[in-house]
């Protein structure tokens, strides 16, 4: 299955059950009613994994969002551009994301009367039940896939994305997961491809 988030070409397993989460109805119908509302961009199960994934292409706009490369939002306040509204560093974006996107699989599984909504989600749901009435070997894995050219003499690519990833790991210790933080030059082509 192929999904495209930002002009980029994902493609999931065909045995994985694969959706754009922020375009199911549950979320822009309903969860979205909850102020500051965000979400990520894919979930995705595969075997005993999944994947939640957000992607952030800011490939010929990387000036504009240098700021958003430093954990904890170090630049915010010495950015010259910053979008009204959009005043997080991505590690940040990212884990409240996450946080929220779990909060409405939530919601989804505990409002039956939006079932025409929310069924698209519930599988996703089961998933972590399992997972927490079980002690079986499954995997989450958050995921961001951020593209473009941020390197710079004093910190390389693959510095920023260990870094990234360190910070979103920190602010998701609540959660037992793997964050990894990824682009179309590093990612491991294990339950996605870009293509």
């Amino acid at each position: 299955m192929d999904i495209i988030e930002s002009g980029i070409r994902f493609r999931f397993p065909e045995t994985a059950r694969s959706i754009k989460y922020d375009e199911t109805k549950f979320y822009k119908d309903i969860f979205q009613n909850l102020p500051d509302a965000k979400g990520v961009d894919f979930i995705s199960i595969h075997s005993n994994n999944i994947l939640i994934m957000e992607v952030k292409n800011c490939k010929g706009y990387e000036a504009e969002n240098r700021w958003r490369i430093f954990k904890n939002n170090a630049k915010v306040s010495t950015a010259a551009i910053i979008p009204e509204g959009d005043r997080d560093s991505v590690d940040i974006e990212i884990a409240k994301k996450v946080a929220m996107t779990l909060s409405c699989l939530i919601g989804a599984h505990s409002k039956p009367d939006f079932q025409e909504k929310s069924d698209v989600l519930k599988p996703f749901f089961r998933f972590f039940e399992g997972k927490f009435l079980s002690r079986s070997e499954k995997e989450i894995r958050i995921v961001l896939f951020l593209e473009g050219d941020f390197a710079s003499d004093s910190r390389s690519e693959k510095m920023i994305l260990h870094e990234l990833g360190e910070s979103i790991e920190q602010k998701l210790s609540w959660l037992n997961c793997k964050v990894l933080v990824e682009n179309s030059n590093t990612y491991r082509r294990q339950m996605y491809e870009v293509v």
